[in-house]
């Protein structure tokens, strides 16, 4: 009888952990989570080639870095988004073709590619203005009543520029529990 209170306070301590662990769960860019500070979220970037845009960070408002690297052997620029409290929410990174066929095949690849990836996933597929605009839902598991951790958009979208027309094909992460921390800090945003 002595040891089964002992045994009963380690089986609700361990089951209590792992709800904590399970609702720590959050979406992943490269590997890395969408979560922690900037500090050690720009750690992580510099450990897989990314370089701080130093000028162009100058110019950016607080809550935002630029990062310069690679990506599946495409150079980009990546911005990071954080909250008042340094906790990072969101990463945005994209390509610029020159021709609509191009960008249009590489939306398709990456759109098949997410979908091999993020195997509990609900998409849809819009179209706003000129944009076309791909949505990922992202589950940790196919139980879709369960919170999402997040969403993805691959988003391809035309400009033009003194006349020339380019495409961007983007891709937007973010991390649902840290985003709903950066809309508390910033109601004036809804």
């Amino acid at each position: 009888m002595k040891y089964l209170k002992p045994l009963i306070l380690t089986f609700v301590l361990l089951f209590a952990f792992s709800i904590n662990i399970d609702a720590q769960q959050h979406l992943n860019f490269m590997e890395i989570p969408i979560d922690g500070k900037i500090d050690d979220f720009q750690k992580q970037l510099y450990s897989k080639g990314f370089l701080p845009e130093t000028e162009y960070n100058k110019k950016l408002p607080f809550g935002q870095r630029a990062f310069s690297g690679k990506i599946k052997g495409r150079s980009c620029i990546l911005m990071v988004f954080y909250t008042k409290t340094k906790t990072v929410f969101r990463v945005k990174f994209g390509y610029q073709f020159y021709s609509s066929e191009s960008s249009i095949k590489y939306f398709n690849e990456e759109k098949d590619s997410l979908s091999k990836l993020y195997i509990y996933a609900k998409t849809n597929l819009k179209k706003e203005g000129a944009d076309l605009k791909y949505h990922f839902d992202i589950y940790k598991s196919n139980d879709y009543s369960a919170n999402s951790l997040g969403d993805i958009e691959l988003i391809l979208s035309p400009y033009k520029e003194n006349g020339i027309t380019y495409y961007n094909v983007m891709f937007d992460y973010v991390d649902f529990d840290n985003v709903f921390t950066y809309i508390k800090e910033n109601p004036s945003i809804l």
